[in-house]
């Protein structure tokens, strides 16, 4: 049954149909995975270097008494903030420290999500980014799916802040594929229409060119249908 329908002129349209709109949307899927996570990453970057910005300032402004409280209301599970004495200039040292804020969290990321990166550098932020009054310096954090921060604060206290969200970004919504059953399935109905169109006159003659091979009588053809497929109707039943 299985080769009869692929032999078939509706199975054959049906299954080349099939196999383009699934080559289609896995190109569309791969470009999609890929333009998603630069987006969602050039947006969390922006989110967090103004949110860091902004506790910038308020450190500044407040009391130093109340800096502590400051950085842990302003930390969540993937933003943390702390406070130290001084920069930390080597990229390997930070991670660990910032790994350790980020597992001790209320709601911690998985433990072995986040591996530690060498052969990382501090980038100084351009001004037109950074708002946070003393200059700031950014580390990318490819595999974490984050950055990392450092500013000095008025007092000579240094603020730091991590952000990670590990994991690869969520897919399409489960509309996507809903639409693309529905999108499939109108396909094969179309496509069976269209080659039962087709393949009915062509049958049709398929048995009066045999009737006529054995000398038997035939009855004309129908000469309807598409314009090439009726021109073939006329030919035959004027032989």
């Amino acid at each position: 049954m299985k080769r009869l329908w692929m032999k078939s002129l509706t199975g054959q349209w049906i299954a080349l149909l099939l196999l383009s709109l699934v080559l289609s949307q896995v190109v569309f899927l791969v470009i999609y995975r890929d333009e998603q996570l630069r987006t969602v990453l050039l947006l969390r970057r922006d989110e967090f270097i103004s949110r860091t910005a902004s506790v910038a300032r308020l450190l500044d402004a407040a009391e130093p008494d109340l800096h502590e409280d400051i950085v842990n209301a302003a930390s969540t599970s993937a933003v943390r903030f702390w406070l130290e004495s001084g920069p930390e200039c080597d990229p390997l040292t930070w991670q660990k420290q910032a790994l350790g804020r980020l597992m001790g969290a209320s709601r911690p990321p998985p433990p072995g999500s986040l591996e530690l990166q060498s052969g990382l550098k501090w980038e100084a932020l351009p001004l037109e980014e950074w708002k946070g009054g003393s200059p700031a310096t950014l580390l990318h954090l490819e595999k974490w799916n984050g950055f990392g921060l450092t500013t000095r604060i008025h007092d000579g206290i240094w603020l730091h802040s991590i952000y990670a969200k590990p994991g690869p970004p969520s897919g399409p919504p489960a509309s996507y594929y809903v639409s693309m059953a529905i999108t499939a399935a109108a396909l094969c109905v179309v496509t069976a229409l269209i080659a039962n169109r087709v393949g009915r006159p062509l049958r049709r003659l398929t048995e009066a060119a045999e009737k006529l091979g054995r000398g038997e009588a035939t009855e004309p053809l129908p000469e309807e249908g598409a314009d090439d497929i009726r021109r073939t109707a006329t030919a035959f039943n004027r032989m």
